[in-house]
């Protein structure tokens, strides 16, 4: 055996074995996002941790959090070395003070904290129901657009055999070219459909994706059809669940609290004084003479609000008015709340209807209509302009049954973040 020979065979089983172990890392090292996330859950449970705005909600809260942790504390103590020389008198001291805010000074900024950290957590939950919503409408316009697309598929496969069989009537002299003509005009409007939809499913896409902090290009895995519709609740029970769940509302209830606390902290500062007591200790003897002689005292410094009135009553002035337009706030949210809850339950409540009314009677009218055409057609009793305008029917039909499935959940994907549910509905409608 030749030295190269030799040579391969001791070296290709280990660059084998290297390459087997490379692939492994590298796909243990490829992003998450390499393979298509399956179904909405999962596109949700990628959100939930991916989503930067998401994140920086999460951040603020935690940082609200820790700024409660110690709202309210007392002022690190102060220590003050000096040197005395004071008419031949002089020696080294030591004072160390202490701050003390007296009344509910303190109470009242430990529960301001706490309550700006509960408005933080609420308006963290609102931004997860905001992105969660966002992802669940470009999933389920991704979905349309993929049924639509098939739609088209479908129609123009049959288009193109009521082509051929127009061709071949034209052929012995039962029809005319200008049905031919009529059928390629047919296909071409729906070859110009199709390139309008895969530049919507593009934007759809990249729009999903960014949700998800994941490249533009990702794929994702849709299934053939829209699931089972969720029932719709009724406008005054929805009404009545948004207000209970919603963390906008209590977000503003939180900033409501925090000017409420604040207006009667500018009342105490106006009208009690803050303390600042201390200790000191020192040496002091004449100028180049023994013994030292030591000493030790107190002090306490006290503030005194009343003498700066127009100050204190500008700052109680402004936590009123803030304490005013926190509370107007408030109600504007309620309101807007409930209107947009009802506006979104007709909405679905009409588009139900809209689903019923295709599922009980057009799908077998356009499809019997159809039907009908072509016999009428093959028996010369009916033109072929007839069945192409029963076959455009059917595909008209087809799409707006398919947009209405997408405006139900598109519907009901808003209608879930206003009432604080986000995840378990779409769990349970996944097929």
């Amino acid at each position: 055996m030749s030295i190269l020979p030799r040579f391969l065979h001791q070296v290709l089983p280990r660059l084998a074995t290297l390459a087997v172990a490379g692939g492994t890392v590298l796909a243990l090292a490829a992003p998450a996002w390499s393979a298509p996330a399956k179904g909405l859950p999962a596109l949700l449970a990628i959100a939930r941790h991916h989503n930067p705005d998401l994140e920086a909600a999460r951040l603020r809260y935690e940082s609200a959090q820790s700024r409660a942790g110690y709202a309210g504390a007392l002022e690190p103590p102060r220590l003050n070395l000096s040197m005395m020389q004071f008419w031949g008198l002089q020696g080294p001291s030591a004072a160390i003070t202490q701050m003390v805010p007296l009344g509910q000074k303190r109470r009242l900024e430990a529960d301001m904290a706490g309550r700006e950290a509960e408005a933080a957590r609420a308006e963290y939950e609102a931004k997860w129901l905001s992105v969660a919503s966002e992802v669940k409408q470009a999933y389920y316009e991704l979905v349309y657009l993929e049924k639509a697309m098939a739609i088209h598929h479908a129609t123009r496969d049959q288009v193109k055999n009521l082509q051929r069989v127009a061709n071949a009537r034209y052929a012995v002299g039962s029809a005319t070219q200008q049905d031919s003509l009529r059928a390629q005009v047919e296909l071409s409007k729906l070859y110009d459909s199709e390139f309008d939809i895969a530049q919507r499913m593009q934007s759809a896409e990249s729009r999903l994706n960014s949700l998800l902090n994941r490249p533009a290009e990702t794929p994702v895995e849709l299934p053939r059809d829209f699931p089972q519709e969720a029932p719709r609740p009724a406008a005054p029970q929805a009404q009545a669940q948004a207000e209970a769940n919603s963390p906008m509302l209590r977000a503003a209830e939180a900033s409501l609290a925090v000017q409420e606390a604040r207006s009667t902290l500018a009342a105490e500062e106006r009208q009690i004084p803050d303390l600042e007591v201390g200790l000191e200790a020192g040496q002091t003897m004449p100028d180049g003479m023994n013994p030292a002689m030591n000493y030790f005292g107190g002090m306490v410094e006290i503030s005194l609000p009343w003498l700066t009135p127009g100050r204190n009553q500008g700052r109680v002035a402004e936590a009123d008015r803030s304490t005013a337009a926190a509370r107007a706030s408030l109600d504007a949210q309620r309101t807007s709340l409930r209107h947009r809850v009802r506006d979104l339950a007709y909405q679905l409540e009409r588009t139900d209807q809209r689903l019923q009314l295709y599922r009980k009677g057009l799908f077998s009218q356009v499809n019997q209509s159809l039907k009908a055409a072509l016999v009428a057609y093959q028996v010369n009793k009916s033109d072929f302009g007839t069945v192409i305008d029963a076959q455009v029917a059917v595909f008209d039909t087809q799409i707006a049954f398919a947009e209405a499935q997408y405006d139900y959940f598109r519907l009901m994907a808003q209608l879930e973040a206003e009432l604080n549910l986000p995840d378990p509905e779409s769990k349970s409608r996944e097929k």
